[in-house]
């Protein structure tokens, strides 16, 4: 007798797993008719109290605090269905939240595109984003708006620290809670469930770990095992799916951020050739600033141009008075000869070599 109602224990506590495990998957309507309308029970833990709320099809219902101080699971249970009324809180859906405070929301743009590979692209944008890397935090993301015309994508990001989230989970554990979401506060919107911060390897472990238990009990159960094993192949098949989708996503991340790299190298070294020009004087304008200051009765037959210095061959009747008048130039600055004037007997004439600083756009 012992035996049996002990196994008609366990196949009550299977079904009421059950109820809940699909509550979390489907939408909202569904998930009403599935759990009789009962909600969710919500806790948040800070400090010494946890605080409590019902919330049924996204309108909540906020329940007195519970005292944590000197309290056992089993006395904290029979606080929290007290706050609960005549609802067992250990029979719905239970949600873990996180104060506000303990989590980065923020709304970012990305490239339409990146909406097919959207927790993939959102995991390589997080270190510029967020002051964070992706391998340090639990996210998740939602789409809140889509403009085609400028092919952006607007979408809200909820962020938080891994020890956050996994001492807010120890902590939900040791007081037999077992949570299949975790949030922030401040999250309803509105606009569909609130961000889930949940780490998928929680997940995983809970979700295979109770479905062995109830691939046992499903033995006595005939009529279930359609609807547990069914939907279960299907779930490989989609991960086995998923998996190459991601795989060519991470392949096509690389390309995109080696691209990156290679067009902001060209890019810094489109600037410097831009700066240089800009910087240093046209050729035209230092040959027009040599006409305007040579005298009539000298000539050139030699002009070299380098950068940031100019060099003049010619032939002068004095030399010696190209100096002061080079250096009378708003152009040139530092004006010398490079060499020893000499007279040429041919032309009857001083020959110069000198040469000048030109002056950059900056100087």
């Amino acid at each position: 007798m012992g035996m049996l109602t002990k196994s008609f224990s366990r196949i009550g506590e299977f079904l009421a797993w059950w109820r809940r495990e699909l509550a979390g998957v489907v939408p909202r309507r569904l998930r009403r008719a599935l759990r009789g309308d009962r909600g969710d029970a919500l806790f948040c833990f800070d400090g010494q109290s946890v605080r409590l709320a019902h919330r049924v099809d996204g309108r909540e219902t906020q329940l007195k605090s519970v005292d944590l101080t000197g309290q056992s699971p089993t006395a904290f249970w029979r606080d929290v269905r007290r706050s609960f009324g005549r609802l067992d809180p250990s029979r719905v859906p239970q949600t873990l939240r996180i104060p506000s405070g303990k989590a980065l929301r923020k709304k970012i743009e990305l490239p339409l595109a990146a909406e097919e590979n959207l927790s993939e692209v959102v995991a390589f944008e997080m270190d510029r984003r967020t002051p964070f890397r992706a391998t340090d935090v639990y996210y998740d993301q939602r789409v809140v708006g889509r403009d085609t015309k400028a092919g952006k994508l607007n979408v809200e990001l909820l962020v938080a620290p891994r020890r956050i989230v996994e001492a807010a989970l120890a902590e939900a554990a040791e007081w037999r809670i077992r949570p299949y979401r975790l949030e922030a506060e401040g999250d309803d919107t509105g606009a569909g469930d609130p961000l889930d911060l949940l780490p998928p390897d929680y997940r995983a472990t809970g979700t295979w770990s109770r479905t062995f238990y109830s691939l046992l009990l499903i033995l006595a159960l005939g009529l279930l095992i359609a609807a547990v094993a069914i939907p279960l192949e299907q779930n490989e098949r989609t991960a086995a799916r998923l998996k190459d989708e991601v795989r060519l996503a991470r392949a096509q991340a690389t390309e995109v951020e080696a691209l990156r790299v290679e067009l902001a190298t060209l890019t810094t070294n489109g600037r410097t050739i831009v700066d240089q020009r800009t910087n240093q004087p046209l050729a035209i304008a230092v040959i027009a600033e040599l006409t305007r200051l040579l005298p009539d009765d000298s000539w050139v037959f030699q002009v070299r141009l380098d950068p940031g210095e100019v060099q003049v061959h010619g032939y002068a009747a004095v030399a010696a008075g190209l100096i002061e008048r080079f250096e009378r130039s708003e152009l040139l600055e530092g004006v010398r000869f490079r060499s020893p004037v000499t007279r040429d007997g041919r032309v009857g004439l001083e020959r110069f070599h000198l040469s000048a600083t030109v002056l950059t756009g900056d100087g």
